[in-house]
């Protein structure tokens, strides 16, 4: 990130949390992984957005209408929604 601030000191950035996938063991390391990411954001240049919520129908489990058979890719379906997540907030950073 200091590098960024040093080449682009006006870009925003928006960090996006790792999608939750397969099952609770993948699931429960993301959601490790994603509270790292989020300590990054400084609330203004540098914002974080965790849709994973969105993707999953319980803990552990994603809905499978959203993903292909390896859970894992999204379908035409999941993306929709996760551009329709991300989108305010792109919206957002870009006033």
């Amino acid at each position: 990130m200091k590098l960024l601030r040093e080449k682009l000191p006006d870009a925003k950035v928006l960090l996006l949390g790792i999608l939750p996938r397969q099952n609770d063991y993948f699931c429960n390391r993301i959601d490790r992984i994603n509270a790292l990411i989020a300590k990054a954001t400084d609330g203004k240049m540098v914002r974080y957005l965790d849709m994973g919520q969105a993707f999953v129908q319980a803990p552990g489990k994603v809905s499978a209408d959203l993903y292909t058979p390896d859970q894992l890719h999204l379908v035409a379906k999941g993306y929709e929604l996760w551009k329709a997540k991300m989108q305010p907030v792109l919206d957002e950073m870009l006033k």
